[in-house]
């Protein structure tokens, strides 16, 4: 069954280590298990936090951990998307399981609301394991962006039958100027096409399938308001392969309410299984500018 995929993002304002990244690594090579967080996680919390872990210490963020409330509030939403049989962000009060309109009110229903300098993010999907749901997520456009966030500051994860909810809360504004890009230099194993119809909303309603999004993910102490919160602008950006340089959908969070901090380049196309593409892209923000290079292998 297609994954169906959404976002929310909200935000309260108020004026880590790395890990060096080797080459030709895949997702799977990064994994690590680290202290969850939460010693009573359910399995399909410790599977959804241990995958997104992968990926983030394949980008050399800090890792997440799991926040017990956080868990309670995703596994609460989860109950209400199994009770009711849809896949929604927001809950109707006086139908079976309702916790809270929104995510930041079942956050603040399960005794973790939202404070200043933080903002919060919830990706849901259906059909799929957590991990399955976590390599859904990141392997899109808008339901990317929690997972490439530069600072974490805790997550939840709940699943109900074939439903699934994880709840990140992140640092805002950031504490630092950084300019992250996914895939990462040197990663191997990039999938090799994107369906956009299989996530709502759809970033490219004319397309349907294209290849894996490119996505730098900003970082900023600058908060800017509006729909590009850090004033994030995409100077120049190639994808070049066996073929040359690719057709390039580009999504900017000028045009795009639901990109935020986060810029995205869609091949028009496939990409070539086994292949070795590179992308080169500038781009500055309020805080900062950067020149960005990745040499990624797609996947046999």
């Amino acid at each position: 069954m297609p994954t169906l995929l959404l976002l929310l993002i909200a935000c309260v304002g108020e004026s880590g280590d790395t890990k060096a990244t080797p080459t030709r690594v895949s997702v799977d090579d990064a994994c690590t298990e680290v202290d969850p967080g939460d010693p009573d996680a359910s399995e399909a919390a410790l599977e959804a936090i241990y995958r997104a872990n992968c990926y983030r210490n394949l980008l050399g963020l800090d890792l997440g951990a799991l926040d017990a409330k956080l868990n309670d509030a995703a596994q609460a939403h989860a109950d209400y998307m199994q009770q009711n049989k849809t896949l929604d962000h927001s809950e109707q009060s006086g139908k079976p399981g309702f916790t809270g309109a929104q995510v930041w009110d079942r956050a603040e229903a399960a005794g973790r609301p939202l404070r200043a300098g933080e903002s919060i993010g919830e990706v849901i999907s259906q059909g799929t394991s957590p991990s399955e749901a976590v390599d859904g997520w990141v392997n899109s456009v808008y339901h990317r962006n929690p997972f490439t966030s530069p600072e974490w500051i805790a997550a939840g994860f709940g699943q109900a039958g074939n439903y699934s909810s994880m709840t990140t809360l992140q640092a805002f504004p950031n504490s630092f100027e950084e300019a992250v890009l996914y895939p990462v230099n040197g990663q191997i194993d990039v999938p090799a096409s994107f369906n956009s119809d299989q996530e709502y909303p759809d970033p490219a309603p004319n397309s349907g399938l294209v290849g894996p999004p490119i996505t730098v993910t900003i970082a900023s102490s600058d908060y800017r308001g509006g729909w590009n919160w850090f004033n994030a602008q995409l100077i120049s950006a190639s994808l070049t392969g066996p073929d040359g340089e690719e057709a390039l959908i580009t999504l900017l969070p000028d045009d795009d309410e639901w990109l935020g901090t986060m810029i995205a380049l869609l091949p028009e196309r496939p990409l070539t299984p086994g292949a070795t593409y590179t992308a080169e892209i500038s781009v500055t923000w309020a805080g900062g500018e950067a020149d960005l290079s990745s040499t990624f292998t797609i996947a046999e």
